[in-house]
């Protein structure tokens, strides 16, 4: 993706950059809540999310020529991992390695972990994917609204606040509509099993 000019500068009447401006603005609010739910707390008042997601929209312009080409997920997916890692490395900039100091350290026994109890036999891996067969048929009948909480909050990793953004609701009103999903999900479930 070529956004500069003849002059190697940025050209801000390129298409290409005012699409991603535009995507990146309409996910603002969610992208903000990515950067604020892994900020750590102690940098709150230190950080600001804004500066955090301007670190975002310069790493996506850098970066958009290659998830262009590739596509690995979506474009709100993509840009959520990029907050989500600028966040982080933030966190390690401003904290160093304070929680890497030797007395947090604990030393591992080897013996605790025994390769073999780990390992699936093929009935486990059988059971596993009939199991994940009835989740989606369960699913499938559903209505939408309950699809969409379980799918947002399980496949695309979104916690609470993110889906209230997202679906434009409160906290309080994602939660219980979680949970409603979640209860008739396994009811489903169970019924399927009988």
């Amino acid at each position: 993706m070529d956004f500069a000019s003849g002059s190697g500068v940025l050209d801000p009447n390129n298409p290409q950059i005012l699409h991603l401006a535009s995507l990146f603005q309409s996910h603002r609010n969610e992208l903000k809540c990515t950067v604020v739910n892994n900020l750590d707390r102690r940098l709150r008042r230190r950080v600001d999310p804004s500066d955090l997601l301007q670190e975002t929209f310069i790493e996506a312009l850098r970066a958009a020529g290659t998830f262009m080409k590739t596509k690995p997920m979506s474009a709100f997916d993509w840009l959520r991992v990029l907050a989500r890692n600028i966040t982080r490395n933030a966190n390690v900039f401003h904290l160093g390695t304070a929680k890497r100091t030797m007395k947090n350290e604990r030393a591992i026994e080897a013996a605790s972990f025994d390769p073999e109890k780990h390992q699936s036999s093929p009935s486990h891996i059988a059971v596993k994917k009939e199991l994940l067969r009835k989740r989606e048929l369960c699913l499938a009948e559903m209505p939408p609204s309950e699809r969409q909480i379980i799918e947002l909050r399980h496949e695309k990793n979104m916690s609470n606040q993110e889906v209230a953004l997202h679906l434009d609701i409160s906290c309080k009103a994602a939660s219980k509509r979680y949970y409603r999903a979640i209860r008739k999900l396994s009811e489903l479930m169970k019924l399927s099993s009988a």
